[in-house]
């Protein structure tokens, strides 16, 4: 999978853009600020439909200029003809469109474009709160199993039933017993195979997450990924013990959507005994593992976006980064630096990459 081009319009500091881009590695430098992080930012919306940054679209269009933007990208599969993607936001009313028809539902777009994108945020995984690694998980078994996406979409929407009939019971003293058990009976359906499914993945996920983090880190050291969850056989009735508390509290205290993934290394907490190497080893090892997994579930290489990630990493961990992109994965690349010179030097005499400098909105081709 690769985008051939890119069109912008309105979209936050880029008044109108439109570059041809190369199929296999494409790096944009330049000042902070100058717009090459909002690049990276449209090849998400392309790829989820919303931003990498934002749930609202409200402070996207530049300038709020009429309050409107627009995404365009060329797409190609293999040898297959091209699809045209196309997100447009107008009047606080966002389209989504594959070649000039609608999409009925986004979620109907999740993992026609698989992408990964590697942040200088992904540093939240280690110590934000558990959301966070939830979304990130739950994005990628979404871009591979269409179940997933539908169940975890109708899961959170009974939650938010079961949300209003606790705040309804409380300020009121008074709720539908009936109406509560037929969604605590619903949810917990739904929970039962989110967690199968998050038990799963978590296994396959894990041997790709060694391999890359020795490839990266060049040592011993033995990492994985655990996934915790309270939901157990007897949830339904957990449920119902809990009503009364979850009335005071106005939200439901078990389920779901208060699981956690924990990232350890020789069975410790790396957010407590990892070392800086190692907690940056990890992090780029899981994006990697990422990678792999999407290749295998949809056998589709996805777009690697790369922002600014080789700050403060030393030469022999920049230099592996690099091979693990050129060797192991046959996908296109989109890196971001300050470094004019970094990848001039690492890719010479490589024909296959395209070299944009980007300043205050305008990018040109050099």
């Amino acid at each position: 999978m690769q985008i051939c081009s890119l069109t912008l319009f309105q979209f936050k500091n880029f008044e109108e853009l439109h570059i041809k881009l190369s199929s296999k590695i494409n790096y944009f430098y330049g000042n902070n600020g100058a717009g090459k992080t909002n690049i990276l930012d449209a090849l998400y919306y392309l790829s989820f439909c919303k931003s990498f940054f934002s749930n609202s679209d409200r402070y996207t269009p530049k300038n709020d200029l009429n309050g409107q933007f627009l995404i365009k990208g060329s797409y190609q599969f293999l040898e297959e003809q091209e699809d045209v993607y196309e997100c447009s936001y107008k009047n606080e009313r966002k389209i989504f469109k594959k070649n000039d028809l609608k999409y009925a539902k986004f979620s109907d777009h999740i993992g026609q474009v698989p992408l990964v994108f590697v942040s200088p945020s992904d540093h939240k995984l280690l110590d934000g709160s558990s959301d966070v690694r939830r979304r990130l998980f739950d994005q990628i078994i979404s871009q591979t199993n269409k179940t997933y996406l539908d169940d975890l979409i109708a899961y959170n929407r009974l939650l938010a039933q079961r949300n209003k009939i606790l705040k309804q019971a409380f300020e009121q003293r008074n709720f539908d017993q009936m109406l509560t058990e037929i969604i605590d009976g619903q949810l917990a359906e739904r929970a039962f195979k989110i967690k199968k499914i998050r038990t799963d993945f978590t296994a396959d996920f894990n041997a790709s997450l060694q391999k890359f983090y020795a490839v990266i880190a060049s040592d011993q050291e033995h990492v994985r990924l655990t996934y915790d969850s309270e939901v157990s056989d007897t949830f339904l009735n957990d449920l119902k013990a809990q009503f009364k508390i979850d009335c005071m509290k106005g939200s439901s205290s078990i389920g779901v959507h208060r699981d956690d993934y924990s990232m350890q290394i020789n069975q410790q907490g790396l957010k407590y005994f990892g070392s800086q190497g190692q907690q940056k080893s990890f992090l780029i090892a899981l994006r990697f593992a990422q990678v792999d997994y999407l290749i295998q579930k949809t056998e589709k290489n996805p777009i690697i976006l790369l922002d600014d990630v080789f700050d403060k990493l030393d030469q022999t961990r920049v230099a592996k980064v690099f091979d693990v992109v050129n060797s192991k994965f046959d996908s296109q690349v989109f890196i971001t630096s300050t470094d004019a010179e970094l990848m001039k030097k690492t890719f010479i005499n490589n024909k296959e990459i395209k070299f944009f400098e980007v300043n205050q909105g305008k990018v040109t081709e050099s």
